[in-house]
């Protein structure tokens, strides 16, 4: 990985003009009239849509293009593009998307969603020393084993939300604690079985809470940026610290976090400023070695376990204060919000990039069709019968999941009913009797 700073001349000599769609996710605007604006410099025409602007018939996108001189988005209708970017990987049976990857060089949008698939995929790939131990909520028989181990806890559900759903626990005497990000709530053992009963039907992950915090108490972790760019080669993009609330554990921009450093790799000043300050003066300089070491050899580890080539990563990292500052991955995406600090450096990768795909796109697009498995219909009778099939199957999914709530009000029921017998003076009265029946059947 080139560590030395790289300037973005656009190019001189005029070459045919990419057309690439943006598929649009979330709250990106900023970001896609960024893109918009940088593209033109580089012969590239870039727009964004959505799915609802596919006209499978024709193959047509109804696009939004950023106009320059009147500062708006304006739409045209464009034929499928080259390349489309940020390619949902939902859908997969979905006529749209099957006409799209076959026609188009896609990049997946999210190929780290599953955090169990994802942990298990980076040990694999040799960075399990950087892993924190995890365990499944559904494998533990006794939580509070895991507690008199580790004293507190962190629980989260098994794919990546934002920061949504995480909680910390510990138990005192005969008392858990929980903290929700907000607010620690104080839970008897009863109490607590309703939270036990949600972690285990969500298949909640636990693991040791770890000192990723400042001298002060506040959470932090750091947000690293890498994507592919000139000739397919891994480009460091930048890395960004976030803060979070001094009563949470949690630093995620969604939950009230906020960003209050970035850094290249090759300027590392306000970084360095920060881990002086607020984490260890003495350890500062050895966690940006460690931070940039990480983010060289991390990226090809991991491509080697993807049978698709990806083409960007983001990592949050922890710092663990009570061992030695050690480095862990907190998770790993394929995607993430594009802060405004980095957005530049990854729009002039991507440029590259999409002009290094483009090259050779009869390879990519084998490498494509060997990634999905499939082979893709492009005949309407076809399209119709995987529309057909999409349509039977969201009926019978809809179906399912009505059935799958009323089982679950069912046993929320029951249980009820249970603790409300088990709580009675009827239930407690006859305690002794039915201990005196156990006794004589044995």
């Amino acid at each position: 990985m080139n560590l030395e700073k790289q300037t973005h001349n656009p190019p001189q000599k005029k070459v045919d003009r990419l057309l690439v769609g943006h598929f649009h996710v979330g709250h990106q605007r900023t970001y896609e009239e960024l893109i918009g604006k940088l593209a033109h410099a580089y012969d590239i025409d870039f727009f964004t849509f959505s799915e609802e602007d596919i006209n499978l018939s024709n193959r047509t996108i109804n696009g939004r293009f950023w106009d320059c001189s009147k500062q708006v988005f304006i739409e045209k209708i464009v034929r499928f593009p080259d390349i489309i970017d940020h390619f949902p990987n939902k859908g997969i049976e979905d006529p749209r998307f099957v006409a799209l990857r076959n026609e188009c060089i896609c990049t997946p949008l999210d190929y780290f969603k599953n955090k169990i698939k994802t942990d298990a995929m980076i040990i694999r790939a040799g960075l399990g020393d950087y892993m924190i131990e995890t365990l499944m909520f559904q494998d533990i028989e006794n939580i509070d084993t895991v507690l008199g181990k580790y004293k507190s806890v962190i629980l989260k559900p098994p794919r990546g939300g934002g920061g949504r759903g995480i909680y910390t626990l510990r138990k005192k005497e005969n008392n858990y604690y929980m903290n929700t990000g907000f607010e620690t709530i104080q839970l008897q053992s009863y109490e607590f079985d309703q939270y036990r009963n949600e972690f285990y039907e969500k298949g909640y992950l636990v693991q040791p809470l770890l000192n990723f915090k400042t001298q002060d108490g506040v959470p932090y972790d750091v947000r690293m940026h890498i994507h592919r760019g000139e000739d397919g080669k891994w480009k460091f993009i930048g890395m960004l610290i976030r803060v979070g609330s001094k009563y949470g554990v949690r630093s995620n921009l969604t939950q009230g976090g906020f960003y209050v450093s970035s850094s290249k790799l090759h300027q590392t000043k306000g970084m360095m400023h920060f881990f002086k300050e607020y984490v260890s003066a003495e350890d500062a300089e050895s966690i940006i070695a460690r931070l940039v070491h990480f983010a060289e050899i991390a990226p090809q580890q991991i491509q080697k376990e993807c049978k698709h080539e990806i083409n960007q990563i983001a990592f949050d990292l922890g710092i663990d204060r009570n061992d030695k500052c050690k480095l862990y991955i907190i998770e790993m995406s394929g995607f993430c919000a594009i802060p405004s600090a980095v957005a530049a450096e990854l729009s002039y990768a991507k440029f590259a990039y999409w002009k290094h795909v483009a090259k050779d796109f009869e390879r990519y697009m084998k490498i494509q069709q060997r990634h999905y498995k499939r082979k893709y219909p492009a005949e309407k009778d076809d399209i119709k019968k995987l529309e057909d099939t999409v349509s039977a199957q969201k009926v019978e999914i809809t179906s399912l999941v009505t059935k799958n709530k009323e089982l679950l009000n069912e046993l929320k029921s029951h249980k009820n009913l249970l603790n409300t017998m088990k709580n009675s003076h009827s239930w407690k009265v006859t305690t002794p009797l039915r201990f005196i029946k156990n006794i004589s059947k044995k």
